[in-house]
């Protein structure tokens, strides 16, 4: 909504505390569209004055910071709108996430979007591969998402075996994956050509998907990925290569090279 906040003062260009309006409010009073994240984790008082400026269209801002105008009301502009989204109350998150009251979800129109399908995926990641690989795109993409992605989502919602490892960290969602495309644009941004040796190009597979997704866990999800990225031992892309491959980190472009 807002906070106090030092300001300078244009006048006299001395700096000052001041009310300075939050997204909310900006997007409220000018018609704006705007759109909150995981917005059943906001505070109760947040989410009591967002009800309140959608039931009576105006938005009241006490400002501690001024003697002279200490309620400041903004009407809403008739093109405002709220759109706002939240995680299911599944997983590792299931319980520990706030419900949203059916009163304030009576002002949205709710949209329930499922998982996407691995053929979406797979569009995705050609897409995002095709603007430096374009001739190895749609081959890359169906590596990535049916013959790795699918197979590691498979076997953490395996129900028949105990959890592999419990934490946010474990989940795995589309970000792991973009990730891993990531990784191969940085890797082509400084080698024009795909290798064609599929010992070498198994190898960087290995090495990334290890970089993004065994990397990430702490114990039996580590022997998890392993297997996947070898096949249960009888070779797929062979083992993450960590001491062989060289890793470079440019803090500047805030990517990771490896060769």
């Amino acid at each position: 909504l807002g906070k106090v906040a030092l300001a300078v003062d244009e006048l006299s260009q001395t700096t000052r505390l001041q009310f300075v309006d939050g997204p909310f409010t900006i997007a409220f009073a000018r018609g704006y569209w705007i759109l909150f994240d995981e917005l059943n984790l906001a505070q109760d008082t947040v989410l009591q004055a967002i009800e309140s400026a959608l039931d009576t269209r105006q938005l009241i801002i006490h400002n501690m910071s001024s003697a002279q105008q200490s309620v400041v009301v903004h009407r809403m502009h008739p093109d405002f709108r709220l759109f706002a989204t939240q995680n299911p109350n599944t997983g590792f998150f299931k319980g520990k996430r706030e419900k949203l009251s059916p009163s304030f979800l009576s002002r949205f129109r709710p949209l329930i979007f499922k998982e996407l399908p691995d053929s979406e995926w797979r569009e995705i990641v050609k897409k995002r591969l095709s603007t430096l690989m374009p001739d190895q795109a749609d081959v890359l993409a169906e590596l990535l998402v049916s013959n790795f992605n699918a197979n590691i989502k498979a076997a953490l919602h395996d129900s028949t075996q105990t959890l592999i490892e419990a934490g946010p960290y474990a989940e795995i969602s589309i970000r792991e994956l973009l990730k891993w495309v990531e990784l191969l644009l940085c890797w082509q941004k400084q080698n024009p050509l795909w290798s064609q040796d599929t010992t070498i190009r198994a190898a960087l597979l290995s090495f990334s998907a290890w970089c993004v997704y065994g990397a990430r866990y702490r114990a039996t999800g580590r022997r998890l990925v392993e297997n996947i990225l070898t096949d249960n031992g009888r070779g797929g892309w062979g083992c993450p290569a960590l001491k062989n491959i060289k890793m470079i980190v440019n803090h500047v472009e805030k990517c990771v090279y490896f060769d």
